[in-house]
């Protein structure tokens, strides 16, 4: 091999290891999402029965055509993403904090405008 040919053999490994190796793994602008304000059961609206659950052991559930979904919920700057699981690309459900009051929270489920509402518990009266 002559003189040239390693350098130019050189040049280009160089360049291939400072390329590759120089990349960091993309980073999620998402983190967990804290639940603790959102503490019980929210209904979600239009729909048969379902309902999303957030739980004080910071789970979320949800509720849906008889079957109980464990869900992951995930924020940015700008709302919170609900994922059936963490690996997952793309969520199923997106809410915006824009869109969000004590009780009530809008956002999109399955490509559906829709919006969840706190499912108040009523406390059993002793004049009852």
């Amino acid at each position: 091999m002559s003189k040239k040919q390693k350098i130019v053999l050189t040049i280009c490994s160089l360049i291939f290891f400072l390329y590759c190796g120089g990349q960091e793994p993309k980073k999620s602008p998402f983190k967990k999402y804290n639940t603790k304000e959102l503490l019980g059961s929210w209904k979600i609206v239009p729909s048969y029965n379902a309902k999303i659950v957030f739980d004080k052991d910071d789970r979320s559930f949800l509720f849906k055509e008889n079957q109980k979904l464990e869900i992951f919920a995930l924020e940015d700057v700008r709302g919170v993403r609900l994922q059936y699981r963490l690996e997952d690309d793309s969520p199923f459900a997106y809410f915006l904090f824009a869109e969000k009051t004590k009780n009530i929270w809008g956002g999109i489920l399955d490509d559906k405008v829709v919006r969840i509402v706190r499912e108040v518990e009523r406390t059993e009266s002793i004049l009852e």
